[in-house]
């Protein structure tokens, strides 16, 4: 429900019928829709099955407590902006009543401006809590949609016939998959892992070079290795800069493909 695009819908919730008709007069001459009801059942009914923007709520009501109306209302709409109004006011109800998640609390008798007053506040609080919960939902599913992104690359990398290395700064293996452990005949490689101990010398001095050069070169940097003699198993390594936005270097990523044919 968005605020900016319609009139301000309010329920009213009180057994004093006369007080009731008076506010809906004074509220829709300010240009909002306003219903009323006068037992707390129906409150409940009515505030349930629509989502009101305000509900001002009679704390004593002739069938069930304000209190317990508020309750159940909101429960159900916790989003919208809840008043509590009432011709004996106290310590313990106010608070009970904010505990319960009310926004304010009126004690009777108020003046048209006051409650004017405290109705426009009500409402632009409404209008931070859903801009608020539209920015959550959509991280949310930025999130989500991040989530899936990473478990389709994933499953991607993991398919491919090329080996594939990450390796960040310090040297270490940060990803690597199947296809990479079966080129250079490796059985056990964990995350974290140095890279120094384990790749081949021309991948490693082409990774030093990266690292160490003076000015950032975001390209491709390629060698070919025979790791088994008579050309049984030739590869041929690229290798990768990762840059931060900065335009420093993250890490390197390392395909390696099989160019024995």
């Amino acid at each position: 429900m968005q605020l900016l695009d319609k009139k301000a819908a309010i329920l009213i919730i009180d057994d004093e019928t006369k007080l009731c008709q008076s506010i809906q007069r004074l509220l829709e001459t300010e240009g909002y829709n306003v219903d009323f009801v006068e037992t707390g059942q129906e409150g409940i009914k009515q505030g349930t099955l629509t989502e009101f923007d305000v509900v001002l709520i009679d704390l004593k009501l002739p069938d069930i407590d304000g209190l317990q109306v508020l309750k159940e209302i909101k429960s159900v709409h916790p989003n919208s902006i809840y008043f509590i109004i009432t011709g004996y006011p106290s310590y313990d109800s106010a608070m009970e009543s904010t505990r319960l998640g009310a926004f304010g609390y009126i004690p009777k008798p108020f003046s048209t401006d006051e409650l004017i007053r405290r109705i426009e506040q009500g409402l632009e609080h409404r209008l931070l809590i859903i801009e608020a919960s539209r920015l959550k939902k959509e991280r949310e599913e930025n999130l989500l949609e991040m989530a899936s992104e990473k478990s389709r690359l994933n499953t991607i990398i993991k398919s491919i016939s090329d080996g594939v290395f990450v390796i960040n700064k310090s040297e270490e293996f940060v990803y690597y998959n199947y296809a990479a452990l079966k080129i250079l005949d490796l059985y056990e490689l964990k995350i974290g892992d140095s890279a120094s101990k384990i790749l081949p010398d021309k991948i490693l001095t082409l990774i030093n070079k990266i690292f160490s050069a003076e000015k950032i070169l975001l390209k491709t940097f390629t060698t070919q290795i025979e790791l088994k003699p008579n050309n049984e198993l030739v590869i041929e390594a690229a290798c990768t800069p990762i840059p931060y936005p900065d335009g420093s270097i993250t890490g390197v990523v390392v395909v390696l493909s099989n160019i024995t044919n």
